[in-house]
């Protein structure tokens, strides 16, 4: 490991070294911002077995959720570059920010849960296992190919701090792909890759090496969830003294180990509490139980919106739909 390591530094200041000094002053990004806002490739078709899809989104705004779902013997990586994100593993919700990573191992259940795919830039890739491939991984020799796989196995950190390596070789090999295919281009790829693959390693490694545990956060959550209809008693102050942090530190700290500040959170889990009230009101009324119904309205003064009209906007900009879409469609 400590070879290709070693590569990885060679290769990542190569690359670098290119994109500063490019005679066209155009970038990987700009070439690729061209294209359209969404694709993806199977890499396996280009003689790049290991690699079965390669893809990208910048949506503007949200979009339908991914539906519970597995790679066979394939391991999945999320990059996103700019937005938000959750994505959920079993009932645990992992919540990214731009800049985040996110990996799923093989034959693993992932999903955005009841949440849809966010408006953001996010590159995705999906790593076959070497077994499928004669033992040979991004054409490394096999002692090698073992090494990187069983480091890419490790489950966790599954959510971790991305490099800015990782945008470099991601757009550079994006760029590769809509260009013409020169007789090194299978190389040069494969090789984007190698690099891109031991900066997730190297990554993983460091946060493993420096993660604190959250214990000052959890009683902050459990007075949120608590008290989501009450927004006077969410007010920063109140949420800093929980804290035992002046405002200022609790906003950035809160923002740091969430994605996003301590009141767009507020929001975002009112609108998934109202979300799961709607539903079940669904139920009931299907279950011809009037007595349990509740309006739309209902529920956006039982969290606390100040009208219908504003829970209406509030719920379509997170959700990507409104309470009544939400409901005809059943999510």
């Amino acid at each position: 490991m400590k070879i290709l390591l070693s590569m990885l530094a060679r290769s990542t200041i190569l690359y670098m070294s290119a994109q500063l000094h490019s005679s066209s002053g155009e970038t990987a990004s700009s070439v690729i911002r061209a294209k359209l806002p969404r694709f993806m490739e199977d890499l396996s078709r280009h003689g790049i077995a290991s690699v079965t899809s390669l893809g990208r989104y910048d949506y503007r705004s949200a979009t339908a959720g991914l539906a519970v779902h597995l790679h066979e013997r394939t391991i999945e990586i999320c990059f996103l570059i700019r937005g938000r994100q959750a994505y959920f593993v079993g009932n645990k919700m992992y919540y990214m920010r731009g800049g985040d990573v996110f990996m799923t191992q093989p034959d693993e259940r992932h999903s955005t849960g009841d949440t849809p795919q966010e408006k953001g830039l996010l590159y995705w890739i999906n790593l076959l296992d070497p077994a499928a491939t004669r033992g040979r991984f991004l054409d490394l020799p096999k002692t090698q190919s073992r090494q990187l796989w069983r480091e890419l196995c490790r489950e966790n950190p599954r959510h971790f701090r991305s490099t800015p390596a990782m945008k470099l070789h991601l757009d550079a090999i994006a760029a590769e792909l809509h260009a013409p295919k020169s007789s090194l281009w299978q190389i040069k790829v494969t090789s984007h890759f190698v690099a891109l693959l031991l900066e997730v390693v190297s990554a993983r490694t460091h946060q493993q090496h420096h993660e604190s545990p959250d214990n000052w956060l959890t009683p902050v959550m459990r007075h949120i969830d608590k008290h989501l209809a009450n927004p006077e008693v969410l007010v920063l102050p109140h949420l800093a003294e929980i804290a035992r942090l002046s405002e200022s530190r609790f906003k950035a700290k809160f923002k740091a180990d969430t994605g996003i500040p301590p009141a767009e959170f507020i929001v975002r889990e009112r609108i998934e509490r109202a979300a799961a009230m709607m539903l079940k009101n669904k139920s009931a009324a299907a279950a011809a139980s009037p007595e349990l119904s509740v309006t739309i309205t209902d529920v956006a003064f039982s969290l606390g919106f100040s009208s219908s009209q504003y829970f209406a906007s509030v719920f379509r900009r997170i959700r990507g739909k409104t309470p009544s879409e939400f409901l005809r469609d059943g999510r």
